[in-house]
């Protein structure tokens, strides 16, 4: 229930976004450009997703894949978006026989509208997904319904629904394809690469602000660090700057409702650089 209203919050922050941005455009731009951030229903479909059964594991669980493929030139968003983008939701209470599904994410691309940037996916992008059954010598179905954000000149919310049965001796269709998407995971963060060396908030309410200062090893090549939280903050504008051997993230963000303290461990940094990708989970005083 909690990740389904913070779901509708994040739609409705993009839609008041949408607004205020239209507003700025009424009456020096093209029609085009102002409803480039408008979330509109069209009744046509421009994301297909395709479920793939990929190779058994060693406990009798499978290492599948969601493939989803939009149509040229539109796309779809990461896990936390960005300052305007939709947040993806993904329901698998339908699935039958299965214990639990830990879904991975291939880096997205960085992508600019009106100086604003998002995180995402165009063309193809496949998702492998770890999929541990409740009784392993039955089949398992994998069910999906899926709330997407899939743009282009406009933004189009679309619910997308798949359905595949996998039984114990399934072959291990599309196992290359997830494997080499598992190759573009971001990799977690090592003293060896990159380092948190201080993390600061201020505010008060559920209004914040938090500075994080990155440390690389090794220079990185066109570095971007995504922040997210994964206890519900919504994160409102991200400011970044390089520094010598690193990067300084400046990040307004708001609380959830009712909480008003700051769980350091809920807050989750993606650093993008030419490299490689690079996962923080948490953020520790410096």
């Amino acid at each position: 229930m909690r990740k389904a209203s913070i779901f509708i919050a994040r739609i409705m922050a993009c839609l008041m976004a949408g607004l205020v941005l239209l507003q700025t455009l009424v009456g020096g731009s093209s029609g085009d450009t102002a409803r480039a951030q408008s979330i509109v229903a069209t009744g046509q479909s421009f994301i297909t997703p395709r479920l793939l059964p990929g190779k058994v594991m060693p406990e009798g669980g499978r290492l599948a894949g969601l493939r989803l493929s939009m149509e040229p030139g539109w796309k779809t968003y990461w896990r936390s978006p960005g300052e305007t983008g939709i947040p993806p939701h993904f329901d698998w209470s339908g699935s039958v026989n299965v214990r639990d599904i830990v879904m991975h994410w291939p880096r997205p691309g960085m992508f600019e509208s009106f100086g604003m940037w998002t995180a995402g996916y165009g063309d193809v992008v496949l998702f492998p997904l770890e999929v541990r059954p409740v009784d392993p010598s039955e089949p398992m179905v994998l069910a999906l319904s899926a709330d997407l954000g899939v743009c282009k000149d406009i933004c189009v919310l679309e619910n997308v629904q798949t359905a595949l049965e996998i039984g114990t001796d399934d072959p291990a269709i599309g196992a290359r394809q997830i494997r080499s998407a598992m190759r573009r995971v971001p990799v977690a963060a090592t003293p060896d690469t990159v380092v948190v060396h201080a993390c600061r908030f201020a505010g008060a309410g559920r209004d914040r602000q938090m500075v994080a200062d990155l440390g690389f090893v090794e220079a990185l090549s066109h570095p971007k660090v995504l922040i997210e939280h994964l206890d519900g903050a919504w994160i409102k504008y991200t400011k970044q700057s390089v520094l010598d051997g690193g990067m300084r993230v400046a990040v307004d963000f708001v609380l959830p409702e009712g909480q008003s303290w700051i769980d350091r461990s809920a807050f989750r940094m993606t650093v993008l650089a030419d490299e490689g990708a690079y996962d923080i989970q948490g953020c520790k005083p410096g």
